[in-house]
């Protein structure tokens, strides 16, 4: 059987729905062979994938009978991996389902295991636990693992990862991030200092979705626009809280009032990091024009903090009342994307470039118009000298 590309995916697509996460074979000791591993609650599994189309009975149940046997050979109970065959098949009905289960409930009546269709139909017998699932079907509640947020690439535990993975070669006045690009998940683990297990996950995700594959020792975007498409809608969709504030002591200008905070924001610390727990981040169209990037005369201020009330009290700044604000203080949900990948510039620490693309799309004071702007002059040449578009 030859794997189609969908019949990975969908199976893919099915084990998440069921609760499961992937991670690396090492992680739990399963060989390097193994089709695919995953945890859902205490308990690890190995799973060995199955495909075809069209469905020719012989050779069906041979693939079948030979995956059992894997599964049999790499299944050790000291280790306490669970087996589990997954099964795609171009149509389960009237035949493939039928004789499936047949064979496997006279020959391996130990084993879990998975079965999908092209329409999306699943069923299942894992731990135990029996269903089935047709297309027009609404999908039962699932264990908490399965959330959206648990399986999305674009969710804050993913983003700071993904500019490990996208940023590194791009020039250090933009961005404060790894050098190198990983070569491997256990490669990006180490250069995110995130457990291998979220690093598995995120790069699951992505291949997934069709943005990411592999090639030997190197990670490939095929799908870049898209991603950057995709992770820009859900920034805007999913928005961190934003408070507007103006100063607590008005001057006669707005310009006057904003020279006042911005003076009092500058510190004498080399680095976030250097700062600890309280340190502020400047975004907006101020920022782009402090690396030299600003597009127009508009220089909103955008300011990423830790926690809100503390930055108020330490910047002299009160809630503002309507849309009379100076500035925007916002408390970000992916804190390691926005704080470790900043960089310092004339004693402010500042939002990197590709941060600030992603928040300006959403800006409606010519967001867009700048942060294409900060595409075609950093982003974009910098995809391309790696190869990605």
């Amino acid at each position: 059987m030859r794997h189609r590309p969908s019949a990975v995916e969908d199976i893919r697509n099915a084990l998440i729905g069921l609760g499961f996460e992937f991670v690396g074979p090492s992680e739990v000791g399963a060989q390097p062979r193994s089709d695919l591993v995953a945890r859902r609650g205490p308990d690890s599994y190995v799973v060995e994938i199955k495909s075809q189309a069209p469905f020719r009975k012989s050779e069906f149940l041979g693939a079948v009978a030979h995956g059992i046997l894997a599964l049999h050979e790499q299944h050790e109970p000291g280790r306490g991996l669970k087996p589990l065959l997954a099964v795609w098949v171009e149509n389960a009905k009237p035949n493939a389902a039928p004789e499936f289960e047949s064979y496997v409930g006279r020959h391996a009546p130990w084993l879990n295991w998975l079965m999908v269709d092209a329409s999306g139909w699943r069923k299942w017998k894992v731990a135990g636990e029996q269903g089935e699932e047709r297309p027009d079907q609404p999908k039962p509640d699932r264990p908490p693992r399965a959330q959206p947020m648990k399986s999305n690439p674009f969710g804050p535990r993913h983003q700071w990862m993904l500019k490990v993975l996208l940023l590194p070669g791009l020039d250090r006045k933009y961005w404060s991030g790894p050098d190198r690009q990983p070569e491997s998940v256990s490669d990006l683990a180490a250069n995110a200092q995130v457990a291998r297990s979220h690093a598995w996950n995120l790069i699951s995700l992505l291949e997934q979705r069709g943005y990411l594959r592999r090639e030997g020792r190197r990670f490939q975007f095929p799908g870049l626009r898209r991603l950057l498409e995709d992770w820009s809608a859900y920034v805007r969709l999913k928005p961190d809280r934003v408070i507007g504030a103006v100063s607590m002591y008005p001057e006669r200008s707005a310009d006057k009032s904003l020279a006042r905070v911005l003076a009092r924001l500058r510190a004498p610390s080399q680095s976030v990091a250097e700062s600890g727990r309280g340190a502020i981040v400047l975004g907006g169209h101020h920022a782009c024009h402090m690396l030299g990037l600003g597009r127009s005369n508009i220089r909103s201020v955008r300011l990423y903090v830790e926690e809100v009330a503390d930055a108020l009290r330490r910047l002299e700044l009160v809630p503002a009342e309507g849309d009379s604000s100076l500035l925007e203080i916002v408390e970000p949900k992916a804190r390691d994307s926005v704080f470790r990948a900043s960089i310092r510039r004339d004693r402010f620490n500042v939002a990197d470039v590709l941060q600030l693309y992603l928040d300006l799309r959403s800006s409606a004071a010519r967001g867009v118009e700048q942060s294409d702007f900060l595409f075609e002059r950093v982003l974009e040449p910098h995809f391309r000298r790696a190869g990605w578009l």
